[in-house]
């Protein structure tokens, strides 16, 4: 069948896509190699398509409601179709759930037949570069814009014959598989799906489930994503936090198990739920919040064991929604950190929920919990080997965090409290390295010894950049005289021989035996039913400071943070967004979560520029992680400033 027929189908809704299908996750580098693949006349593969009758399926993005009839529903394919519509049409279908910024504003090249996205330096005010949408729609009206300029007129026939190239691309044909007969159930096609897509994503037990939820409640989709919505919006999602995730939290709730092939509304009725989703949403409102006020656990990245909501979303419903008092709070985000840092959620998720589910039904559901887990993992204390990782890839970095904040750590620079309620403007809480990368760099010490989370602190943004690359042996010392306990509340050990580069790594191994101790004496006291104090701190006289009057100890140009500083400070005098530090993206094959030194997600000109990151001293793992994201990157401040003037901004020729 011709693209363009394809395209009408899905106008008329004689094709449409299937509730149980996820939504469009192409990025604009899959977008780009599709329309070479078809400009150069390169397959691009079949579409699988289930022929049934409309009473029997969900459809996804129709008002209407079909009650007989046949109907097309599109099951492999949907990343390509969606893309070549979003092109053609210039809009998103009906049933589109992404990011349409993956096809907006893709241009072509009449001269070098490139396909790129919209970026003004380089396009604007030049008539070669057409918009494939355009390209699609206006016939040849696009070619006026080349006739009243001499420079490309003895060009135009070739230019033609190469806009005509692109448009034609809709009279391609696809070849469709279609799975037809009375016999095939909903269960039998995502069955056959999956086999076909063995090298994509797979469709889970839990689409399957949304699909038989949908048929009941066509709105559940779009009521989920509202509260997942909420919660990233306060620093919870979106890394695990997922469709998938809200399901088996609402499945732990109707079924006290994990199998989502147990969530049928036709066993249940649909009104269980429909109420489940709302006690969902109630604990885990209640479950971040104590978290947050407890722990102070207020950015994604320290959520490291989101597996274990839906046991604690049930043990929460069981009890009235709610922590009952501060003996509940401490024991359950007790059980919390310890499945995270034992990982006991790293293995067949929906057996062990099942196993913890089950503990929640007996007199002392806690300590069954906690029993669960000691059978598992065993008595296990922290030592200091589970501080000797990359902090960027490091399960214990979250524990690091958590006690950074329940602990009262202090601030280098102004002796002040890293609570929440103490950041501001210029006081955003940054992770530090005590022996600076650029420091310990100079001094051959590799990018893995220096990511090392025994060398990881926590300071604001404006001490971070103050310290600069200076030499711990240096600014140390200041420290330790300017805030007394400021030094100790972060576990640096004492010694000053300690802060001599010749004995960095015998620096490390103290210091994550002072980790070791302050952890284990933290989680003993929350397994007891206590949240730790406060440790007293000497009392701290803190003087006003602006930004840019503080004194320096280190003003290094190979610093890591004083580039990134640059890089941003470069893009807002410019009119451009400042970037996002440590921004956090999940590689697609191995599902590690993976730290950018700083990112444009959304690009420079967010919606036409691809995304960008700039990459200080990073290892080749996080580069190709970067650029398989999507990201376009860059490893010096000169050749992001290049790409900026060059790229970026209008006024550059």
């Amino acid at each position: 069948m011709k693209i363009a027929d394809i395209l009408n189908n899905i106008d008329s809704e004689a094709l449409a896509l299937p509730v149980f299908q996820r939504g469009y996750v192409w990025k604009r580098r899959q977008v780009k190699d599709l329309m070479n693949s078809l400009y150069s006349g390169y397959p691009i593969g079949s579409l699988l398509t289930w022929t049934t009758r409309a009473e029997q399926v969900e459809v996804r993005g129709s008002d209407r409601v079909r009650t007989s009839g046949a109907i097309e529903l599109l099951l492999d394919g949907q990343q390509r179709v969606t893309s070549l519509y979003g092109l053609v049409r210039g809009k998103p279908p009906a049933f589109f759930d992404g990011d349409a910024k993956a096809f907006t504003d893709l241009y072509f090249n009449l001269e070098s037949e490139e396909f790129d996205f919209f970026a003004p330096a380089r396009m604007r005010n030049n008539p070669l570069w057409v918009s494939v949408t355009h390209l699609f729609e206006s016939g040849i009206d696009w070619l006026n814009q080349l006739t009243t300029n001499p420079d490309h007129s003895e060009n135009l026939a070739l230019y033609l014959q190469r806009g005509s190239k692109v448009q034609q691309i809709q009279d391609k044909d696809l070849h469709i598989d279609p799975i037809t007969g009375e016999d095939k159930t909903t269960d039998i096609v995502v069955d056959i799906f999956n086999r076909v897509n063995s090298g994509g994503t797979k469709l889970s037990t839990g689409d399957l489930a949304m699909a038989r939820i949908g048929a009941h409640w066509p709105e559940v989709r779009t009521e989920m994503q509202r509260r997942l919505a909420k919660w990233e919006s306060s620093g919870f999602g979106p890394n695990g936090a997922n469709l998938d995730w809200l399901l088996r939290c609402m499945n732990a709730v109707v079924n006290e198990n994990s199998e989502f092939e147990r969530l049928v509304p036709e066993d249940h009725g649909i009104e269980p739920i429909r109420d489940s989703l709302q006690q969902t949403e109630r604990a885990v409102d209640n479950l971040l919040e104590a978290m947050r006020s407890h722990l102070y656990m207020d950015v994604d990245r320290v959520y490291n064991s989101k597996a274990s909501f839906p046991v604690m979303v049930k043990y929460l419903v069981d009890n009235g929604g709610r922590l009952s008092d501060q003996t509940d709070v401490a024991r359950l985000l007790h059980w919390y950190i310890s499945v995270a840092i034992w990982g006991r959620f790293s293995g067949p998720v929906e057996t062990v929920i099942n196993q913890d589910l089950a503990a929640l039904k007996t007199t002392e559901p806690i300590d069954n919990l906690l029993r669960n887990l000691r059978q598992s993992q065993g008595d296990r204390e922290v030592t200091h080997e589970n501080f000797d990782l990359n902090y960027t890839r490091a399960r214990f970095y979250p524990l690091l965090y958590i006690m950074s904040r329940i602990q009262d750590a202090r601030d280098w620079c102004s002796g002040n409290r890293l609570r929440n309620h103490s950041l501001g403007d210029h006081t955003n809480l940054e992770l530090h390295h005590i022996f600076p990368k650029a420091y310990l760099r100079r001094n051959g010490i590799s990018s893995k010894d220096a990511n090392n989370l025994g060398n990881i602190a926590f300071l604001t943004k404006e001490c971070n950049l103050r310290i600069s690359s200076t030499a711990p042996i240096e600014y140390l010392p200041e420290v330790a005289s300017d805030w007394p306990g400021a030094l100790e509340s972060q576990w640096i050990p004492m010694d000053r021989e300690l802060w001599k580069i010749e004995n960095y790594h015998r620096f490390l191994d103290a210091r994550r035996r002072l980790l070791a101790d302050a952890a284990n004496k933290m989680l003993a006291s929350l397994r007891d039913g206590v949240i730790p104090p406060a440790e007293a701190q000497p009392p701290t006289m803190v003087q006003p400071q602006t930004v840019g009057e503080t004194k320096a100890w280190g003003d290094d140009p190979d610093n890591e943070e004083l580039i990134l500083a640059d890089a941003n400070r470069f893009a807002t005098e410019h009119g451009l967004p400042s970037g996002e530090a440590a921004y956090d993206i999940v590689t697609e094959d191995t599902q590690d979560l993976i730290t950018l030194d700083l990112a444009w997600p959304s690009g420079l000109q967010v919606g036409y520029s691809q995304p960008v990151a700039l990459l200080i001293d990073e290892d080749e793992i996080v580069r190709r992680a970067a650029h398989d994201a999507g990201f376009r990157v860059f490893t010096s401040l000169t050749s992001f400033q290049r790409y900026v003037e060059r790229d970026i901004l209008s006024e550059v020729a």
